[in-house]
C-alpha cells in the first residue's frame, strides 16, 4: 500500500470515529426543549420575549445586541421543537422576523439560537416559562387540527382537479359524439362482380333468342293458315 493511500485511509477512519462519538454524546447534548416562543409588545420599544420549555430553564437568559437591530438570545444544552416560525402579528412595526435554530456543535453541547429583527433599536426582554400539560395537550391538538386541515385541503384539491378532468373528458367525448351524428355518412357505390354481369347478359341473349323464335313459329302458322284458306276457296270455285 502507498503512503498516499495509508493516509488517505487513516483519514477516513479518525472522521468516522469522529462522527461515532458526536452521535453518542448528541443523547446527552440537550436537557430541555424549546416548545414555543411568544413575542409581545410591551411599549412602544419593547418587548418580551417568552420561551416556553417542556421542563424548567433555570439558567439566566441573556439577550445580545447584534447588527442591523437583530438581538440573539442563546440557550445552551437545549433544541427547538417548534414546527413553523413564531408570529409577530401583536408586534407588527416593532418586530419584523423571530427565528428559532438548533445549533450543532462538535463538543458534544448544543443550544438554540434565537433571533430578533426589528425595524428600529428596541429593548427586549427575555422570559422562560414552563409549558403545562394542559398547554401541551392544546398546542398538540392545534398542531394535529392544523396537519388535518392541511391534508382535508390538499384532498379537495386534488378531488376538483379530478372532477375537472373527468367533466372535461366527457365534453370532449359528447362533441365527438354530435360531429358524428351531423356529418353524412360516406356511401361506397357497389359493382357488381363480373361473373354476374356476364350472367345477365347471357340470360338476356337467351330470352331474345327465345322471343325470336316465338316469333318466327307464330308467323309460319299464319303463313299456312292464309295459305290453306285460299286452298279451300280454290277446291269450292271448282265444279264438281
Amino acid at each position: 500500500m502507498s503512503d498516499a493511500n495509508r493516509k488517505n485511509k487513516l483519514s477516513v477512519l479518525l472522521m468516522a470515529s469522529l462522527l461515532t462519538t458526536n452521535l453518542v454524546f448528541a443523547g446527552d447534548a440537550y436537557k430541555n426543549n424549546v416548545v414555543d416562543v411568544k413575542v409581545n409588545k410591551e411599549s412602544s420599544n419593547a418587548v418580551k420575549v417568552t420561551i416556553y420549555t417542556d421542563r424548567p430553564y433555570t439558567e439566566p437568559v441573556v439577550v445580545n445586541k447584534k447588527a442591523n437591530n437583530k438581538y440573539v438570545i442563546l440557550m445552551p444544552e437545549t433544541k427547538s421543537s417548534l414546527k413553523s416560525a413564531p408570529s409577530v402579528s401583536n408586534v407588527s412595526g416593532t418586530v419584523s422576523n423571530v427565528s428559532v435554530n438548533t445549533q450543532a456543535v462538535s463538543g458534544g453541547k448544543g443550544y438554540t439560537k434565537i433571533i430578533i429583527t426589528s425595524e428600529k433599536a428596541i429593548t427586549v426582554v427575555p422570559h422562560t416559562q414552563q409549558l403545562s400539560s394542559a398547554a401541551k395537550h392544546t398546542q398538540t391538538a392545534t398542531q394535529t387540527a392544523q396537519q388535518k386541515a392541511r391534508q382535508e385541503a390538499k384532498a379537495k384539491q386534488i378531488a376538483t382537479q379530478k372532477a375537472a378532468q373527468q367533466k372535461a373528458q366527457q365534453e370532449a367525448k359528447a362533441k365527438q359524439i354530435a360531429a358524428q351524428k351531423t356529418s353524412k355518412p360516406i356511401t361506397k357505390k357497389q359493382t357488381q362482380p363480373i361473373d354476374i354481369l356476364e350472367q345477365e347478359i347471357k340470360t338476356d341473349k337467351n330470352a331474345q333468342y327465345t322471343q325470336n323464335s316465338n316469333d318466327e313459329i307464330l308467323n309460319k302458322e299464319i303463313k299456312e293458315n292464309i295459305q290453306n284458306n285460299q286452298n279451300e276457296k280454290v277446291k269450292k270455285k271448282k265444279p264438281a
